[in-house]
């Protein structure tokens, strides 16, 4: 059987291959040294394959660590390190909890009580949307392809097709899952997890404590979803109330189960709410808790619903926190800053984080989110402690920089939505340009100004 390639597809394995060996061909000195170099190649490597997509992810994420221990780059206790860590297992706890309540029906259940509340007119479907698809991000975890299916479900139902309202109401949903990432306690893990190896711990935000110094995150996604009311306003009235109304009816009695998975949900929530008076771990707690859904007589998970997790993810996930752990042991971290300082040196803050928006913005054409993160959140991190700025804020600045696209193709996660093939492609830029230049105007105008405010900026 003769294989195709298309010709984008041909260009992105030759970039895959051509620059690592461009890196390979660096001759060694003090600093650059072989282990550096094997280092820096795989590396490039990786990060390519998972943006370009040539490789199978999770494919590349297990040999990663295995290289680098044959190569002799770090020992097992430095490349596996990570899996030591609380973020894999706090990830994989949340999409755990995610995946049962998809399975049982709690999820639909509330998402359609509440859009049933509002959903008498186009606006309100939109708030109603947006307000769900953020409960749903802040309480209990990502759940972008079942939010992404739920309103694809709601635009076959208003027989929207393919136009500025079907566009709304996927996008609206899309966002909630995403835009808000910096104000959620578990928004930053990932990065965190690959820096803290290099520049050493950083904590977590508090619950309360994250939407309070992400305040104007919140202001930004109410701003966007005025706007979607706006301009992808239908050309005919629109009401949902009935259609969401019987969908809520057609979910039937709550079920036992039903029940026992919002039990578990609300002791999920309590324990995040109250785990400092109990002196007990925050991370470790939220990585356990979630397996109650499992336990015989109190869970209501079912065999099929651990099989649906996708294990890969956290696979990978650990791999690129493994990339910030071996960075660390070469001493990668001192010597870009080394190298960095003196560019930066006398320019405000307000320069380097224009630097940072800039490069992960202008990034986001070529690499994903998670791969900007595992590439850029140690350097970024050590250059901007170096100037005095708290850690925390890079990383949170950071957040918000990689969800800024134009093009679906530049997050997998918008793509979930686009791929229903009900948005225009005009549509999608044309919000996602608004967008764009509205996080701009709010994270230098006011989110900086907020975190200089309450002394969250600097160290």
């Amino acid at each position: 059987m003769e294989l195709k390639m298309s010709k984008s597809m041909l260009i992105k394995y030759f970039f895959n291959i051509f620059i690592p060996v461009v890196v390979f061909c660096i001759p060694c000195n003090e600093v650059f040294t072989m282990q550096m170099k094997l280092f820096f190649v795989s590396t490039v490597f990786a990060i390519l394959c998972f943006a370009f997509e040539t490789l199978n992810q999770t494919a590349v994420a297990l040999a990663l660590p295995v290289f680098w221990i044959y190569a002799g780059v770090a020992p097992a206790a430095v490349a596996f390190q990570p899996w030591t860590q609380y973020v894999p297992w706090m990830t994989l706890g949340g999409l755990v909890l995610a995946a049962v309540m998809e399975s049982c029906g709690l999820l639909q259940r509330i998402a359609y009580w509440c859009l049933s509340k509002v959903g008498n007119s186009y606006a309100g479907v939109l708030w109603g949307i947006g307000f769900v698809s953020a409960f749903l991000f802040m309480f209990v975890g990502s759940l972008v392809v079942p939010v992404a299916a739920l309103c694809y479900g709601i635009c076959l139902a208003l027989k929207t097709g393919k136009s500025k309202a079907s566009a709304g109401i996927l996008l609206v949903g899309a966002m909630g899952q995403l835009v808000l990432a910096p104000t959620k306690m578990t928004g930053p893990v990932i990065a965190i997890g690959i820096a803290s190896p290099t520049v050493g711990p950083i904590p977590l935000l508090g619950y309360f404590e994250s939407f309070w110094v992400n305040a104007p995150v919140f202001l930004e996604y109410i701003l966007l979803i005025f706007i979607c009311t706006k301009i992808f306003k239908p050309d005919t009235p629109i009401n949902g109330k009935e259609y969401f109304a019987a969908q809520l009816a057609a979910q039937g009695k709550i079920t036992v189960r039903e029940i026992k998975c919002a039990a578990v949900l609300v002791l999920y929530l309590v324990y995040i709410l109250t785990y400092k008076k109990l002196g007990l771990s925050l991370e470790w707690g939220m990585a356990l808790l979630p397996y109650l859904v499992a336990v015989p007589g109190i869970g209501a998970a079912k065999d099929e619903d651990f099989r649906k997790i996708n294990f890969g993810f956290i696979v990978f996930v650990t791999a690129c926190m493994g990339i910030g752990a071996v960075a660390g042991s070469l001493g990668l971290g001192a010597i870009l800053v080394e190298l960095v300082m003196p560019i930066l040196e006398g320019q405000s803050y307000y320069m380097f984080f224009l630097i940072e928006w800039l490069l992960l913005v202008i990034m986001n054409f070529v690499m994903t989110p998670l791969a900007m993160e595992a590439a850029f959140s140690v350097p970024l991190v050590s250059i901007g402690m170096a100037m005095g700025i708290n850690p925390q804020a890079v990383i949170y600045f950071m957040l918000n920089a990689i969800d800024q696209v134009i093009m679906p193709y530049q997050y997998a996660l918008y793509m979930v939505s686009f791929a229903f093939g009900i948005i225009r492609m005009g549509d999608f830029m044309k919000i996602m340009g608004i967008k764009m230049l509205l996080n701009f105007i709010m994270v230098f105008a006011l989110l900086l100004t907020w975190w200089k405010f309450i002394g969250f900026l600097f160290v």
